[in-house]
């Protein structure tokens, strides 16, 4: 996987998670409209531990098998959390600041 494809793979499933969790979660809505489009994302540094929560909570529920292994899907999401949080430390200043997901 080329690390472009490896970038939107992580960006998809990053964006999959959050839009799922705020559907029941009016306090995750905010999060929905910074990392709606394919553009930059406006996200401070409290969004990106917000985001790591919420992958890992996924992750947790949904990516493990039954022997506490990652599952397919647990082997994605810890590559989005690895990917999200490498861009948030690429940011300087704590507060918001545009990173470019792709």
């Amino acid at each position: 996987m080329s690390v472009n494809s490896a970038n939107a793979s992580s960006q998809a499933i990053v964006q999959s998670v959050v839009w799922r969790r705020a559907s029941s979660s009016p306090a995750l809505r905010d999060l929905v409209q910074k990392t709606g489009t394919d553009r930059d994302w406006q996200l401070a540094a409290r969004d990106v531990d917000r985001i790591c929560d919420l992958l890992s909570d996924e992750f947790v529920i949904s990516g493990l098998k039954s022997d506490s292994e990652p599952n397919e899907w647990g082997l994605q999401l810890e590559s989005a959390i690895d990917w999200i949080r490498r861009i948030g430390q690429v940011k300087d200043d704590p507060g918001a600041g545009s990173i470019h997901p792709s």
